[in-house]
């Protein structure tokens, strides 16, 4: 399929690739890519089944794998070599999938708030089971119910601090198409993912992994995936949670052009 994406800066310099979360869109970075953009061709995609990236339907597979041949076709037709891919949540485990499968074509990796998978093959399968259910109340009550009920998950608990900042992230995410987006929960579920777990001792690629310092479950993760990860670096975002790039987006961008400035270099 075709991506619907946006661009920033002149495509002459080093390309970003922006990936954002479940029940994200591509103008969630815009406000890094802005800045970035004065240095950096910054590439800001709908991802499958969300925004303007609507082409599935609920009787549609689509997985990882085709997710990530889908972002190599796009790199081919803007006429991007190797690329620094930016991924958040969602978005970080697309991006670690796509740098396992076409390393070749990756330059560096940002993960924020990522995951290599689920190892366990029991939890996997629940965890599937249960992204099955949550697609199927989307279907049957409407994205803005499910909105509702996605923020008002722990994981998203420092966002409350930021009510009038929150109600329009809410807001945004009104545009999905219902269908659309049940099909990418469905088929990008965490639970039907293959776990990387094994493969990323094997990824050879700078990577900056970042966290918000109240995101606990996702601090250790990151914890683990940067002891396996053979360049890594890792940063912690203080006073912020599981969505570190809008809860403080400025301390993001300075953490991210340090990394990016010792890559390009």
């Amino acid at each position: 399929m075709k991506l619907h994406f946006q661009v920033r800066g002149d495509q002459s310099n080093p390309a970003i690739l922006f990936l954002h979360g479940f029940l994200g869109l591509g103008e969630d970075w815009l406000e890094i890519a802005q800045d970035l953009s004065r240095d950096h061709f910054c590439v800001l995609p709908d991802l499958p089944g969300h925004g303007q990236s609507r082409e599935l339907s609920g009787h549609q597979p689509f997985d990882m794998a085709a997710t990530s041949e889908t972002i190599i076709n796009l790199l081919d037709d803007l006429k991007i070599d190797r690329v620094t891919l930016l991924g958040y949540s969602m978005g970080g485990r697309i991006a670690l999938h796509t740098a396992t499968r076409f390393a070749h074509r990756v330059k560096s990796l940002v993960l924020e708030s990522a995951s290599p998978g689920i190892e366990d093959d029991k939890e996997r399968i629940d965890r599937a089971a249960l992204d099955d259910l949550r697609a199927e109340q989307i279907e049957h009550k409407g994205v803005a119910t499910f909105v509702e009920q996605w923020y008002n998950a722990p994981l998203f608990d420092s966002l409350h601090a930021k009510q009038e900042k929150l109600a329009l992230l809410k807001q945004s995410r009104l545009v999905h198409d219902l269908h659309a987006l049940a099909a990418a929960l469905r088929g990008l579920s965490v639970g039907r993912q293959p776990s990387l777990w094994q493969e990323i001792p094997r990824l050879d690629i700078p990577t900056l992994v970042i966290t918000g310092a109240s995101d606990m479950k996702y601090c250790d993760i990151a914890d683990k995936m940067a002891a396996l990860l053979p360049r890594s670096r890792q940063i912690i975002i203080g006073n912020a949670g599981h969505n570190s790039h809008f809860e403080q987006p400025q301390e993001l961008l300075a953490r991210l052009r340090e990394f990016l400035h010792d890559t390009d270099a």
